[in-house]
C-alpha cells in the first residue's frame, strides 16, 4: 500500500448513526508500517481511553462498550503503484469491556518439548497479546545464553511457539518476556495501560524483564 494516506481512508463509524467516529485514532505523521508496506498498526488515541484526561472527559471514549461499530477503508486508497483499491472494506464489531488488568505470567501455560527434538515449546496466554511485541520481547535462555530459533504466533495471539536451531539438550532452561510485552489492549506485564491516578497501586515489578523457568528432559 501506499504511505501518507491512512488517515483519509481510515475511518471508524458509529453503525446506529452512519456517521464517523471524531478523531479515534492516534493520527501518527510517521505511519507505522512493516518492512513490506503490506501491515498497518493503527492505535487507538491513548487520551480517548485513559481516564481522568480532558478528551475522555469532554468528547468520550473512541469505542463504548455494548455499542455498535464499524471500520471502514474506502476504495480510494492507492496501492503502492497508484491505483485505487477495487473496492472497499467494512468490518463490523461491537465495543466489548474494558481491559485495565495486567497480563499475569503466572497464568501462561508451557508445554515444553523433549531433548534431542525441535519441538516447539509452546506458551499458551489467557487472553490476546500485542502480534509484533511476542515477535522480539520474549526470549529462551540457557543457563550461560539465549538460545537461537525461530518464533511463530498463532490462534489470534493466544499463542506463542518455539523452534530452535538445534535439538533441545537436557537440562534447565528459562522463557525470559520484556515487562513491557503488551496484551492487545496495551497493558504491560508489570502494569496496566490506564493507571487512574485516584487508584491505589498494589503491585510494583522492579526488574525490567520477567522470567519462567522450566526443563528438558
Amino acid at each position: 500500500m501506499s504511505r501518507g494516506e491512512a488517515w483519509t481512508h481510515i475511518h471508524l463509524i458509529d453503525a446506529d448513526t452512519d456517521r464517523p467516529v471524531e478523531i479515534p485514532f492516534l493520527e501518527l505523521d510517521q505511519e507505522l508500517w512493516d518492512q513490506n508496506n503490506r501491515r498497518l498498526t493503527v492505535l487507538f488515541d491513548p487520551g480517548r481511553i485513559k481516564r481522568g484526561l480532558v478528551p475522555t472527559t469532554t468528547i468520550g471514549p473512541s469505542v463504548v462498550e455494548g455499542k455498535r461499530y464499524k471500520l471502514r477503508i474506502d476504495k480510494e486508497w492507492h496501492d503502492a503503484r497508484g491505483v485505487n483499491l477495487i473496492e472497499g472494506f467494512e468490518k463490523p464489531f461491537r465495543g466489548g469491556p474494558s481491559d485495565r488488568t495486567p497480563p499475569s505470567p503466572g497464568k501462561w501455560r508451557i508445554t515444553t518439548p523433549k531433548s534431542s527434538t525441535t519441538d516447539p515449546l509452546i506458551v499458551v496466554f489467557p487472553k490476546p497479546m500485542d502480534y509484533v511485541l511476542l515477535q522480539r520481547m520474549i526470549g529462551i535462555f540457557d543457563a550461560s545464553s539465549e538460545i537461537p530459533g525461530e518464533i511463530a504466533v498463532a490462534r489470534n495471539e493466544t499463542e506463542w511457539r518455539f523452534t530452535p536451531r538445534e535439538p533441545w539438550k537436557p537440562g534447565a532452561y528459562r522463557i525470559t518476556a520484556d515487562n513491557t510485552l503488551e496484551d492487545i489492549s496495551g497493558n504491560h506485564l508489570d502494569r496496566p495501560f490506564d493507571v487512574d491516578i485516584f487508584d491505589t497501586v498494589t503491585k510494583h515489578i522492579a526488574s525490567p524483564t520477567t522470567s519462567i523457568p522450566f526443563k528438558v528432559q
